[in-house]
């Protein structure tokens, strides 16, 4: 340990000692004599390199410790605290990377402040961060919490937290993109840190984005995301992040062409989220379940993604409302449909739907989830697909099962309990089937 207020200690050590520690104290009692004991416990252990600090800073140790009531429930807190200070990873903080605990009490803040995220969202080695940060460690610090705090204020309208994970089950996520002008101003850059900021950039594990339809309200939403979290933890994935996306899809049976404009706008913001996350990390797992209209938001989105990166998903299309032929005559829109993008495609179809029989107007153009499986289209889109070596499964649904819109149309929600007004015969609701497929890819 050197003097003059420099504080050294390896984070690995430090987990070590703290399991030691907390197996002799009381670590429950949230006290900050608890937190002292074990820091003392911890300083007088024998390790490599020495634990602790110079007697001319003890009482800002101490002060420190205490704080780690709001930060964490073990010592394991500080060790973390410092791993995330330590900029070169070299597993010590140096005087260029921690001169004194002003910078630990300044990241402690910064972890209470912004709970429950994890201490990895806010690790200095970002290159964000890296990229723009001033050259002194007190200035580095101030810049990341400044940083940090801007981008809680512009996700505020954005992110909306369901289930932050800490129950051990998959989190829950929506993105609210009713405001089509909800990313305005933001830079690529700025668009990254915010997807890494709330963990859904993949890197901690799988994505599964939800894309509704034409439907009111937000509770049907988070009903379908709920329920496809379940069956995630039914399967033990419980790190798979679940993303609901919203969009403004109009507020009653009559704003059908109203939601069709508005598909347009939601699917420009949806492809800023996908580059960005193109851009930071390609190659994450990443499925996709959009449901009726909501596949013109969600296909549009893949469509007018950049050219560059190799980020693919697997997509589930639940009756989409969308023209049979849409991948070659409005291929600016459609177009991934028969892309690289979709490596694995799985689509639901009747023709018995009600809802887009009712709805859907192109002219003489039907919507690709009415299509018979054995129809030219269906047959002609697993052959455009076949030839890019792309894997296509037709679902025919065939039965009057359906939601709210009429007789025969699914929802997103896998669990929901469908009306069944004809008298066909089923074998339940086939997203039981497709949905867990998906999930198990």
């Amino acid at each position: 340990m050197t003097d003059g207020g420099v504080l050294g200690a390896d984070p690995a050590v430090l987990d070590a000692y703290a399991v030691d520690a907390s197996g002799v104290l009381d670590l429950t009692d949230h006290s900050t004599t608890a937190y002292g004991v074990a820091w003392l416990a911890l300083t007088t252990a024998p390790a490599s390199p020495p634990l602790g600090a110079p007697c001319s800073i003890q009482g800002r140790v101490s002060s420190a410790v205490s704080d780690l009531r709001a930060a964490s429930t073990s010592v394991q807190g500080y060790a973390d605290a410092l791993r995330a200070l330590d900029a070169d990873a070299d597993g010590e903080l140096d005087s260029g990377e921690l001169p004194d605990l002003t910078y630990l009490d300044l990241f402690l803040q910064l972890r209470q402040e912004h709970q429950p995220h994890d201490t990895v969202h806010l690790d200095l080695s970002s290159p964000f961060f890296l990229s723009t940060a001033p050259e002194t460690p007190a200035e580095r610090l101030a810049h990341l919490k400044r940083e940090t705090d801007r981008l809680y204020e512009l996700s505020k309208d954005l992110v909306d937290v369901n289930n932050d994970g800490s129950n051990g089950e998959p989190r829950e996520i929506r993105l609210n993109l009713n405001d089509p002008g909800i990313l305005e101003g933001y830079s690529q850059e700025d668009v990254q840190e915010i997807l890494r900021l709330h963990g859904i950039d993949g890197e901690d594990g799988p994505l599964h984005f939800l894309v509704h339809g034409f439907t009111t309200g937000t509770d049907p939403l988070e009903s379908a995301g709920h329920h496809v979290a379940t069956r995630y933890h039914e399967r033990g994935e419980d790190d798979t992040t679940i993303v609901t996306v919203d969009w403004d899809s109009g507020s009653g049976p009559t704003d059908w062409n109203e939601a069709r404009g508005n598909a347009d706008p939601a699917a420009a913001a949806l492809t800023r989220i996908f580059d960005a996350l193109n851009a930071s990390n390609p190659d994450a797992d990443v499925k996709l379940s959009a449901h009726s209209l909501g596949n013109k938001v969600a296909l549009n989105a893949l469509t007018d993604m950049a050219d560059d990166g190799g980020f693919q998903v697997d997509y589930l299309a639940i009756e989409p409302a969308i023209p049979r032929y849409g991948y070659e005559e409005d291929a600016n829109d459609f177009g991934a449909l028969v892309s690289d993008r979709i490596k694995t495609l799985t689509v639901t179809v009747n023709d018995g739907d009600d809802a887009l029989n009712k709805y859907f107007d192109y002219g003489t153009i039907h919507a690709l989830g009415e299509a018979e499986p054995g129809d030219d289209s269906i047959q002609d889109l697993i052959e455009a697909r076949d030839d890019r070596g792309l894997s296509t499964t037709i679902v025919d649904h065939e039965s009057g099962l359906g939601d709210e819109h009429g007789e025969g149309h699914l929802s997103l929600d896998p669990d929901m309990e469908l009306n069944d007004d004809s008298d066909k015969e089923h074998d339940g609701n086939p997203l039981d089937h497709v949905y867990d497929d998906q999930i198990g890819r």
